[in-house]
């Protein structure tokens, strides 16, 4: 696939339960209602776990 290490974080965290999708086109990741902990459980090296509350505006960071 075009994106493996998205795809591979993807399958672990719905093995997890935890509700997951790609946000956008990519690599991103959308977990919906999920502990933060969680995630970052499932998460390695070369991931930002950011915590967004629904609603509340948005973020753009630019990560090199």
């Amino acid at each position: 696939g075009a994106m493996p290490r998205s795809h591979d974080l993807l399958t672990r965290l719905r093995a997890a339960g935890v509700a997951a999708c790609v946000s956008g086109a990519g690599p991103s990741l959308l977990c919906l209602g999920a502990d933060l902990e969680d995630v970052v459980a499932h998460t390695g090296d070369g991931w930002v776990v950011r915590r967004h509350g629904v609603g509340v505006g948005v973020r753009a960071t630019v990560v090199a």
